[in-house]
C-alpha cells in the first residue's frame, strides 16, 4: 500500500502566530467591553439630544443598551475574523491536490484536472531586507474556481527553500501546462 505524499507549506503566520494571537485575544477582552461602553455613551447622547425634540421616556434606556450591544457585536465579529485568519491560514500539498485555507474558505485543486498554471506579481511588497520586488503568486486554472497561492508567508516573508523545492517537485510531477515556466521562475526565486 502506497502512502500519499503530504507536505505542509509555510504559508500562514509562521514567525508571529503566537504574538498575533495573544494580541487579538487581549484586545478582544478589553475591546468588546469598551465598545459596549462607547455604544452606551453614544446612545445616551443620542437620547439626550432626541429628548429635546420629542418625549422618549420608553426608549431612554433601550437605545443606549442596543447601541452598546451592536458596537460590541461588530467588534467581536472583527476579532473573531482576526483569530480565524491567524489560526486557519495555511497551504498543503497532498498527493496531486493543492489546498489553500484562509479564515472562512478552503480551496482544493486536483492538479490532474488543472488546465494551466502560471505565476504573476502581486501588489504586495516583501517585508524582508534586501527584497524590493513584489511577492509572486501561483495561479492554478481549470474547470474549478481559480486558485491563488501567494509565494510568501502571511507575514510577507519568503517561503523557506524546502517549501519552494517541494512546490517545484509537486509541479513537475503533475505536468500541468505552464508548470515548466513556473518551475524555472521558482528556481530563481
Amino acid at each position: 500500500m502506497q502512502t500519499e505524499y503530504r507536505y505542509q507549506l509555510t504559508h500562514g503566520f509562521t514567525t508571529t502566530r503566537g504574538s498575533r494571537l495573544a494580541v487579538m485575544i487581549i484586545s478582544s477582552l478589553f475591546g468588546i467591553p469598551v465598545s459596549f461602553l462607547i455604544g452606551i455613551l453614544l446612545g445616551t447622547i443620542l437620547v439626550v439630544v432626541a429628548d429635546r425634540f420629542a418625549d422618549l421616556d420608553a426608549g431612554s434606556v433601550a437605545v443606549p443598551v442596543l447601541l452598546g450591544v451592536i458596537l460590541a457585536g461588530v467588534y467581536a465579529t472583527f476579532a473573531l475574523y482576526g483569530v480565524l485568519k491567524i489560526v486557519r491560514t495555511t497551504a498543503l500539498l497532498a498527493g496531486s491536490r493543492l489546498t489553500v485555507k484562509s479564515a472562512f474558505s478552503s480551496r482544493t485543486v486536483d492538479m490532474r484536472a488543472a488546465t494551466s498554471v502560471g505565476i504573476h506579481q502581486t501588489q504586495v511588497r516583501w517585508r524582508f531586507p534586501g527584497r524590493n520586488d513584489m511577492i509572486a503568486e501561483l495561479i492554478v486554472a481549470g474547470p474549478f474556481p481559480t486558485l491563488y497561492l501567494r509565494l510568501a508567508t502571511a507575514d510577507a516573508l519568503p517561503m523557506p527553500p524546502q517549501d519552494i523545492a517541494a512546490l517545484m517537485s509537486f509541479l513537475s510531477a503533475t505536468s500541468v501546462p505552464g508548470s515548466d515556466h513556473v518551475i524555472q521562475y521558482l528556481r530563481s526565486y
